[in-house]
């Protein structure tokens, strides 16, 4: 199954934005051994949440507050523990950071565990990695600003989505789950989705839910951004994260569209578009991720 934007309504709701390249990118990996009648244990499932607002970029408050919200909604509407999550939210989130934050993984999972790896930060697409394509890069913590991308990457600074995804593919699981928020997050598609299965941990196919498509840019709203803000409404009014993703992706949708017809009304030579998040699942791996399965003490 894949879907990505199409038509939809306006809705003038939020007439404040920033434009960012916030990156919170679900991904997900799950072998053969996810089955109705085997649902995911909450209690066996770890999340890692990555936040990497450097201090260079103009809006620093959005990556921890995405990250916050995200795991809060995370732990209350899935039942998972508050020791089965680590956060790596800036200072914390420079290439060597991230790297531990999976080896924690590695740690935590077994070959029956589910693992979620939330991301935010900025995305941007560079040339000349590979000499032919244009790939996927996650901007992660500096104190300064890298002279040049390509540099970055080659020095360990920012991280490639393939290098991501190797790190990904280490952790031991039968479903692996990563949200991605962020400028051209559909672009990562190509080495996000384990294509084939891996020798290590028999995973055969992957599901990926993106806040924008490959050369969008993702939006934010006062102190977070708007596919998060969504995501977490939706997940905590859904059965499962395929549902959530669906009813998020339809508030993005219109929500963007009124925003960017204020910015517009400001600069006509804005470039803002709609964003349109995406989800690509083709054996239907994101609803095997149970929401709301029980009343949470103090709710209505």
């Amino acid at each position: 199954m894949r879907v990505s934007k199409g038509n939809n309504l306006f809705n003038a709701g939020l007439l404040l934005a920033a434009v960012l390249c916030l990156f919170n990118f679900t991904y997900v990996g799950i072998s053969y051994a996810v089955t109705k009648s085997e649902p995911i244990d909450p209690k066996n499932t770890f999340i890692l949440a990555i936040g990497s607002c450097p201090p260079w970029q103009p809006i620093r408050t959005v990556c921890k507050n995405d990250v916050d919200l995200f795991v809060a909604t995370a732990v209350k509407t899935m039942g998972i523990p508050q020791e089965n999550v680590k956060e790596v939210v800036d200072p914390e989130a420079t290439y060597g950071g991230v790297v531990k934050g999976f080896e924690w993984l590695k740690e935590k999972a077994s070959d029956d565990s589910a693992v979620i790896v939330y991301y935010n930060g900025h995305g941007v697409l560079l040339d000349g990695i590979d000499g032919k394509n244009k790939e996927e890069v996650f901007v992660l913590w500096s104190e300064d600003f890298p002279f040049a991308g390509l540099y970055a990457v080659t020095a360990k600074i920012w991280m490639t989505d393939k290098e991501m995804a190797s790190y990904l593919n280490q952790v031991p699981g039968r479903a692996k789950l990563i949200v991605a928020d962020t400028c051209h997050a559909g672009e990562a598609e190509e080495y996000l989705k384990y294509k084939g299965k891996h020798v290590d941990y028999g995973l055969v196919d992957t599901a990926l839910l993106a806040a924008t498509e490959a050369g969008e840019l993702a939006l934010a709203t006062g102190d977070y951004g708007l596919f998060t803000l969504r995501l977490s409404d939706a997940m905590r009014d859904s059965s499962n994260m395929e549902e959530a993703f669906y009813k998020a992706r339809q508030k993005t949708m219109e929500e963007s569209k009124g925003i960017c017809g204020e910015l517009k009304k400001k600069d006509s030579k804005d470039k803002c578009e709609e964003q349109g998040p995406t989800i690509d699942d083709p054996l239907g791996i994101v609803k095997h991720f149970k929401l709301n399965t029980k009343k949470v003490s103090g709710d209505n």
